[in-house]
């Protein structure tokens, strides 16, 4: 099954236990993994998430980091905190890391990431986190994608081919993937959950695929046209393409 993790919040105060100059933990909202928040070292850290009033925070999902797993906390007043879970990230081929922990919890306030003192996995000096976003509701769609959905990597890389046959390339940017779903439905099933949504900002989008783990992607609804194709009498065959946020 597919999970749309939807009605992003908007934190009003980010704090961290250490930050660089000009990486603060406000960086964290800006959805752009080129302003991350980046730790001093690799000491053991913590991020705290607060939002304007208490708020349901469904999920949480960490964009580009370079730990192996984090705890985090909920609090429903900002001084007492109670454990929310482990979230584990995971890393895609190119070695991004992302990972979305399911929180459920009414009435919360904020919440606290702690990174333990250790050593980063990507051999840097210090901790990051690329864009962090909490989610206020999910919905499950119907229907399961068919088997066989394609993610198609967009490599952050510019070309010209000249006229002696060579190529110079400049990388700069990040590599985004594209995700394109195949789903067969029957009237009454409606995809509205991850289409419309995901037209209107920006989802996390879950495939649940617990071999996969790292299927999990801050995405936004990319086709300025679709087509849905009745193949059947109870049947409906429509391609859905969504791109991740970078």
């Amino acid at each position: 099954m597919t999970t749309v993790h939807h009605t992003k919040l908007a934190p009003v105060a980010w704090a961290a236990t250490t930050s660089q100059a000009g990486a603060g933990p406000d960086n964290l909202a800006t959805e752009g993994l080129a302003r991350p928040w980046l730790a001093t070292a690799a000491g053991a850290n913590a991020v705290t998430i607060t939002l304007a009033a208490p708020a349901t925070i469904q999920s949480l999902l960490l964009h580009d980091v370079n730990f192996a797993s984090a705890t985090v906390e909920k609090s429903v007043d900002g001084v007492a905190w109670t454990a929310a879970g482990v979230l584990t990230p995971a890393a895609n081929d190119a070695g991004r890391m992302r990972g979305l922990l399911v929180v459920a919890g009414a009435g919360l306030l904020a919440l606290r990431i702690h990174i333990a003192a250790g050593a980063p996995l990507d051999g840097a000096t210090s901790w990051r986190i690329g864009a962090a976003y909490l989610f206020g509701a999910s919905t499950a769609l119907p229907v399961a994608p068919r088997i066989g959905y394609s993610v198609k990597t967009r490599r952050a890389v510019i070309g010209e081919e000249l006229a002696n046959n060579q190529v110079p390339l400049a990388r700069t940017g990040y590599d985004a993937d594209v995700i394109e779903m195949v789903y067969e439905r029957k009237y009454g099933e409606s995809l509205a959950a991850l289409v419309e949504r995901a037209k209107a900002g920006t989802v996390a989008l879950a495939m649940d695929l617990p071999d996969w783990p790292e299927q999990v992607w801050p995405v936004r609804y990319v086709d300025r046209e679709s087509t849905e194709t009745y193949f059947r009498v109870h049947k409906a065959q429509r391609t859905i393409a969504v791109r991740e946020v970078v």
